[in-house]
């Protein structure tokens, strides 16, 4: 059962973004606990790279990024080929950490990929879980 007291957290600082969960009534006071298990997670923002700056500028990226309010992106480099450049050679994951709570349904539902090349040509683009990756 969902308890409306229960709240997800978000705060962002120029160089990370810390979430936990927040009580915003508990039975012994009805002064709200921040991260009454004290398990925040903090997740540094990462650098801006020639691969993920490519993901950012697909039309996925430019809509998922002008929708997410705390958008966070994690590049994988994948296995490939060194002399055939038609492969994806890296996938660009976007999440918005309001959706990233431990449990939450829609944490992967709202995400997105962008799976890219060597040369950083646009190989596919996924939304959500349900996307089957398309790698040449």
């Amino acid at each position: 059962m969902t308890n409306p007291f229960r709240w997800y957290g978000v705060v962002e600082t120029s160089n990370f973004f810390a979430s936990m969960n927040v009580d915003a009534m508990t039975f012994h006071s009805t002064t709200p606990e921040v991260d009454p298990e004290a398990q925040m997670r903090i997740r540094f923002k990462p650098e801006e790279t020639l691969v993920t700056l490519a993901a950012k500028k697909t039309y996925l990226g430019r809509v998922y990024l002008s929708w997410a309010q705390y958008p966070i992106t994690e590049t994988e480099e994948l296995a490939h080929d060194p002399v055939d450049n038609s492969h994806a050679a890296y996938v660009v994951r976007f999440r918005d950490l309001r959706y990233d709570s431990p449990g939450s349904m829609a944490r992967g539902a709202l995400s997105a990929r962008v799976f890219l090349t060597r040369d950083l040509r646009v190989v596919d683009e996924q939304f959500g879980t349900g996307s089957t990756p398309k790698i040449k």
